[in-house]
């Protein structure tokens, strides 16, 4: 993908992730790519299989703050979730993007810091179309937790913690029939 404006649009992403180094990408249900960065919030642009631009501006996920962490997995055919953490107001959010690049669901508050930043955060659409978002927090004290959302963004039980440690690195794998597996490691 090119790294620079292509000259369609003016648009430029930070191939760095903009100020803060959020920084990801995922292919979206039509073959295109979603493509994040940050800026004064968390944007998005819309990408062909070639890295040229298809939307002719970035649009925006999550308007101000301080974005980090941020990561996105295609939901479905028509949609892909994106999550990130915000260190102006200690929260990890979601939101549901179409294809498009239109917001399905704006950003929803997965939690809420207490104690420290959710700085470890990960993503995983599972084989039921629910997804899985695992975090942990950066202060002691700190658990790796996890919880579970449907299609639409409807919160599926409540909040789970996993350790009771604040965990350096945290992933989810979706195995079969809505199955998943969560590691946080901690050293």
């Amino acid at each position: 993908f090119p790294s620079r404006d292509n000259g369609n649009d003016g648009v430029y992403m930070n191939p760095n992730g903009g100020n803060s180094g959020s920084d990801g990408m995922c292919i979206l249900g039509d073959g295109n790519v979603l493509k994040l960065g940050a800026s004064s919030g968390l944007d998005g642009v819309i990408l062909d299989p070639w890295g040229e631009v298809v939307t002719n501006s970035r649009f925006t996920i999550l308007a101000g703050g301080n974005p980090y962490g941020a990561t996105c997995e295609k939901l479905d055919a028509n949609r892909a979730v994106v999550v990130c953490g915000n260190s102006t107001d200690s929260t990890l959010r979601f939101a549901i993007i179409n294809n498009n690049g239109t917001i399905n669901v704006a950003a929803t508050t997965v939690q809420t810091s207490a104690p420290g930043t959710a700085s470890k955060l990960d993503v995983c659409v599972l084989t039921t179309g629910d997804f899985v978002i695992v975090y942990s927090h950066t202060s002691a004290g700190g658990n790796c937790k996890f919880k579970r959302y449907n299609s639409s963004g409807v919160l599926q039980g409540t909040e789970t913690d996993i350790n009771s440690s604040s965990s350096e690195s945290v992933y989810v794998t979706k195995l079969t029939n809505g199955q998943f597996a969560v590691s946080c490691w901690v050293s």
